[in-house]
């Protein structure tokens, strides 16, 4: 029987805080939560629950590639990839930050890990100023609990528009076409600059060494010249420009060729009865189209005049002919229009 002034039924709630009934924090864990219910009638019910006590925030780790870019539209370094990843999903926000004022800011919804590629503008599309800025992620996971990570990302274009007037020259022949390149860049503040010319990660030439430099536009002219004074061999250089500024250091790298001919292999291992095709770019303008011999391992060389592709580019294919694996060689013979004689080499593997 249900006394006077009470329903059929009804409900009830109560909240845990995580302590004991001394007050007292409970160790991170899980517990076991029993409710028990007695009706008007003597009745008894219950019910458990696991519940999960986590106090501790997901740890994160957080990357940029590179910290210091300059977003210029140099094609170097105009980006930084902004990346992170949690140990567990959180719900919350990305951000880029100067001082205490929102430059960008990307949604991060139940995500253990992400990235976004910044190109250091404002969330409308503006140029933000060079300088130093904060990269934060912040969250929540399915506990309730913050966590947080910030890191610095500097924003510099002190260097820009690297550049080489001749992507490709030829000195070594000695005449007065395509004997030189000069290399350009600019600063848009004073800095401490370091230039030198590579050949992979061999230096070459020493330009400049920690060499104060004012804003404005600087080049030098390369004649092909090693430290020594002597001419490079045919190949692939890089000059590479270090500036150190009150931003921090800027590092930009651009190639060049120095070789009478560029040259595009088909392939570089063939086997008999498949074709190879050989395309030219002559550095100099040529007197006529050049003589390409090939020459595969114990049989006689086989020469073919390349034909025009208009603009210096030539091109000449040849059939692989059955006999020994080893190593094929490609001669390339032109004249330039100052008579001198342009002779590089190439090779391919023949399985």
């Amino acid at each position: 029987m249900v006394p006077p002034g009470t329903g059929a039924g009804g409900s009830a709630a109560v909240a845990w805080n995580g302590r004991t009934n001394a007050n007292v924090v409970v160790a991170d864990g899980l517990y076991r939560l029993t409710l028990t219910a007695v009706d008007n009638a003597g009745n008894r019910g219950a019910r458990s629950w696991t519940v999960r006590v986590d106090r501790t925030p997901a740890t994160l780790a957080a990357t940029a590639g590179p910290i210091s870019f300059s977003p210029n539209g140099d094609g170097t370094a105009d980006t930084t990839r902004l990346g992170w990843s949690a140990s567990e999903r959180i719900t919350g926000s990305a951000r880029v930050y100067r001082g205490t004022t929102l430059i960008r800011s990307w949604a991060v919804t139940a995500a253990a890990s992400g990235a976004v590629r910044w190109s250091g503008t404002d969330s409308a599309g503006h140029a933000v100023a060079g300088g130093r800025y904060l990269f934060r992620v912040s969250g929540r996971y399915a506990a309730g609990n913050l966590t947080v990570l910030s890191f610095p990302v500097v924003v510099d274009r002190t260097l820009s528009t690297l550049r080489w007037s001749r992507s490709s020259f030829y000195p070594q022949d000695g005449d007065a076409i395509a004997r030189s390149s000069r290399f350009s860049f600019s600063l848009k503040r004073t800095a401490t600059v370091t230039v030198g010319i590579y050949s992979g990660s061999t230096l070459i030439r020493a330009i400049w060494t920690a060499r104060p430099m004012a804003a404005g536009s600087w080049g030098w002219t390369w004649d092909g010249k090693n430290t020594a004074g002597a001419f490079v061999a045919r190949g692939s250089y890089t000059v590479r420009v270090t500036a150190v500024s009150s931003l921090g250091v800027s590092v930009h790298i651009r190639s060049v060729t120095v070789d009478a001919f560029s040259t595009n292999l088909s392939a570089t291992s063939l086997r008999a009865g498949q074709t190879l095709t050989v395309t030219l770019n002559s550095i100099e303008p040529l007197r006529a189209p050049p003589v390409v011999s090939f020459s595969q391992p114990g049989r006689t060389a086989v020469k073919r005049t390349a034909v025009s592709l208009g603009s210096g580019r030539y091109r000449v294919t040849f059939t692989i002919a059955s006999g020994a694996a080893g190593i094929a060689t490609i001669r390339i013979a032109g004249r330039d229009t100052a008579g001198g004689l342009n002779i590089p080499t190439r090779s391919v593997a023949i399985r």
